[in-house]
């Protein structure tokens, strides 16, 4: 655990290189764990899990997690200096972590992709 948080597992976001705290893979930054502070309205528990930054338009990404029974949901937002867009709920796991882990399998390209798809 870093900053009380859970280390992502093996995943795009997992295999970053380090660097001053922040880290960059294709596109896709990582703050330090420690510095991890949620500012989605809708999504006050969203956890920051980095940023997508292309042809100078950046984005802040969060994962949303919620109880659904014995499951957990969870959701990307992602939001800019202008605008904040939401997925559809498209993470149904057994637990946060796994959420999580499922998240970290996308790549900064599938996430353009998610976000371009809430246009």
């Amino acid at each position: 655990m870093v900053g009380g948080q859970d280390k992502p597992g093996p995943g795009p976001l997992s295999r970053w290189r380090s660097g001053a705290g922040v880290a960059t893979l294709k596109g896709l930054t990582v703050p330090d764990m420690d510095t991890i502070k949620p500012v989605v309205t809708d999504a006050p528990a969203g956890r920051h899990m980095g940023d997508l930054s292309r042809g100078g338009t950046n984005w802040k990404v969060y994962l949303e997690t919620r109880p659904q029974g014995n499951l957990v949901g969870g959701r990307v937002h992602f939001a800019s200096e202008q605008a904040v867009r939401s997925s559809a709920w498209i993470f149904l796991e057994w637990s946060e972590q796994e959420a999580v882990h499922r998240f970290n399998e996308f790549s900064p390209i599938e996430l353009w992709k998610i976000l371009e798809s809430l246009s």
